[in-house]
């Protein structure tokens, strides 16, 4: 093996590889990612056994060849050079040398890594990148940690596809997120991905993405990066049952208003419970918290239909759900203190949110 490549160029193109790579790890061989030089091109390889990546770059290639290298060396030496660098393969050691230096990584075989599971791009259905990362940008924070729930289902983000149309549901079950846009040739499923491989696709810049759904797996591809995981083997909780679309209490306001009165009010909200509480009527609206710090209460400028209701939310959740909103109005219906509360876009219902109410703080 022996091919030239420019340093930062090169980092680039493997570091989404390099990122996969776990730092802990009962299999000491899965700290090291997969290199493939090619004539034709490089590509590299790594998984942690739930996600795998591949990338395609380029080089000069000269001798061809394919070796496992270990990662976090390799990824600190190559961020770290600035120009070209010649790579060549000598009996158990990749000899780098750049202008005035020269390392060596000792490397593996690459029968003794797991092999590549990269689903095909045939049969899946395509979709505009930047819309697809926008739909997990609005959706991805609401899945639950792993060490705070008890249903494995709601640590992933479903992905439900029914009439050419893409969902999106996450969930904690204090807080639910869904959004929803048409696509074409997708074949219906319901299936629940693991939050870290659709974290890769802001990493791709590709104009159109490919997703495919085959035997257990999850595959993404754009043209020179493919990032795969294993499917969460779980039934989704019915999402569609707990939607409060006959909320009566129903609050219109300016997003932007109603965000800069939840950050001057929020101050004084309880470090623990981050409580702030809505006073509603059609005569006045008003929000308030009280604690050691102090206490604020601020006016409304909105419009409110319903009976008047006491409801008090998390300002960090309400604030994360409202950023997530492109429109300028908002709208929040209620029912009762203790009940989900939707929150979407004025009128819409491609996008919306849950959120349930503080009790008893």
């Amino acid at each position: 093996m022996k091919f030239k490549v420019n340093a930062i160029e090169f980092y680039e193109g493997i570091n989404p590889v390099l990122s996969v790579v776990p730092s802990r790890t009962t299999l000491p061989v899965l700290t090291n990612f997969i290199l493939d030089v090619k004539k034709e091109g490089i590509s590299a390889y790594a998984t942690d056994l739930e996600v795998s990546v591949m990338v395609k770059t380029h080089g000069e290639v000269e001798e061809e060849g394919k070796i496992g290298l270990p990662a976090k060396s390799f990824g600190e030496i190559m961020k770290n050079i600035d120009g070209d660098v010649e790579f060549e393969l000598l009996e158990s050691h990749l000899y780098c040398r750049y202008p005035r230096g020269r390392v060596s990584f000792p490397v593996i075989m690459p029968e003794d890594y797991p092999e590549a599971i990269i689903p095909s791009k045939e049969g899946g259905f395509e979709i505009e990148r930047v819309t697809l990362a926008a739909m997990v940008e609005k959706t991805v924070f609401a899945t639950a940690s792993s060490e705070r729930v008890a249903r494995r289902a709601m640590v992933g983000v479903l992905f439900h596809i029914e009439d050419d149309t893409l969902k999106l549901v996450a969930s904690d079950g204090t807080r639910l997120a869904f959004v929803s846009r048409k696509i074409e040739g997708g074949e219906p499923i319901k299936v629940i991905v693991p939050p870290q491989v659709l974290n890769f696709i802001k990493k791709m810049d590709d104009e159109k993405i490919t997703v495919k759904i085959e035997e257990g797996r999850i595959g993404i591809s754009g043209e020179n990066m493919t990032v795969s995981a294993r499917l969460i083997e779980e039934e989704y909780p019915d999402y569609e049952a707990v939607i409060p679309w006959d909320n009566d209490k129903i609050l219109r306001i300016e997003k932007e208003k109603l965000v800069n009165v939840i950050k001057r009010v929020s101050i004084f909200a309880t470090p623990q419970a981050k409580g702030i509480e809505f006073s509603l009527t059609p005569e006045r609206m008003v929000v308030k918290a009280q604690s050691e710090m102090g206490e604020a209460e601020e006016e409304l400028e909105g419009e409110f239909d319903g009976t008047g209701i006491d409801v008090t939310f998390n300002y960090q959740m309400l604030l994360e759900i409202i950023r997530r909103i492109e429109d300028e109005r908002i709208e929040i219906t209620l029912k009762e203190p203790a009940s989900p509360t939707l929150i979407r876009g004025e009128g819409r219902e491609d996008q919306f949110y849950l959120l349930m109410p503080l009790v008893g703080i």
